[in-house]
């Protein structure tokens, strides 16, 4: 039995839990918007939200993010993909005050949808899955803003490889 869930709701539940997880002793709480590029979905936007947990473990944040892709097909069929992810990343302070490293490890849940219209019959399918991610990025510290680069591999879930650049607010 599969269970729906709309990605709202996976978006909301993400930023909750990431607000629930910082404690008063905790750092900054920042958002940002990024750009995707998947092994296997192509294209895709997405946001996110990052609170430092310096008060609870020093140097390390809690990342949610939401992505929609925009996956190419040659057989026009009508594809969709998105996943929610939830991780926990360390920065490495070593880089100095510019540039600050960080790896990091956590879950993604995943939402494929396919759907094709051949001689007047429709069929469709559809995946849901759960995974665990395993990345690394760089952040790029300018001041009022953090532009960061971020390569992710996908296990057990959407199973790609999954490069970003964005920024955080």
């Amino acid at each position: 039995m599969r269970t729906r869930c709309s990605a709202s709701r996976l978006l909301a539940l993400l930023t909750a839990g990431a607000a629930l997880t910082a404690g008063p002793a905790s750092g900054q709480v920042s958002a940002g918007v990024q750009a995707n590029w998947g092994s296997d979905t192509d294209f895709g936007l997405g946001a996110r939200i990052s609170v430092a947990l310096d008060g609870v473990a020093v140097g390390f944040e809690a990342v949610g993010s939401f992505d929609y892709f925009f996956p190419s097909d040659d057989f026009g069929a009508d594809l969709t993909y998105w996943e929610a992810n939830a991780n926990l990343v360390y920065r490495i302070d070593a880089a100095g005050e510019l540039l600050t490293p960080y790896v990091g490890a956590g879950f993604a849940y995943t939402r494929f949808e396919a759907s094709i219209r051949v001689l007047g019959a429709e069929a469709s399918g559809n995946e849901t899955s759960a995974g665990i991610n395993l990345l690394a990025g760089l952040m790029f510290n300018l001041g009022g803003v953090t532009p960061f680069i971020e390569g992710k591999i996908e296990a057990w879930g959407g199973e790609q490889f999954v490069a970003s650049a964005g920024v955080r607010f």
